[in-house]
This record gives structure tokens, sequence and C-alpha cells, in this order.
């Protein structure tokens, strides 16, 4: 997935393509914001995070 040969753009030619612009021709690039973190796994972490600030404080309480 290089850009062709012939690309306006002499610098770019026959050079790899970003995943974006692979997307965005195949028309898979989504028009409004993408979403990058699961509502799921951040709340999970969340949890564990909380769990964390909790063994620590008992943890300094000894």
């Amino acid at each position: 997935m290089t850009f062709p040969d012939n690309h306006p753009v002499e610098k770019l030619r026959e050079q790899p393509k970003e995943i974006k612009k692979v997307l965005e021709e195949r028309n898979l690039w989504p028009k409004k914001k993408i979403n990058l973190v699961c509502k799921k796994c951040s709340k999970k972490n969340a949890d564990n995070d909380e769990n964390d600030e909790i063994r620590t404080v008992s943890e300094v309480s000894l």
C-alpha cells in the first residue's frame, strides 16, 4: 500500500501510506470522531485504579 509512482507530490511517490489514508480511500474511515477508548475497559480500569489507591492507603497506614 504505497503511493503511486506518478503521485503529484514527488516526495510521496512509492512511499508507504498511513493507515488513515488507506481507510479513507476504502471509505472505512469514519466521518465523525473515532472513539479510541472502550467504555467497558475504561470503567474496568477506573475500578482497578480505585482499588489500587485503597490498597496503597491501607498499606501506608500500617
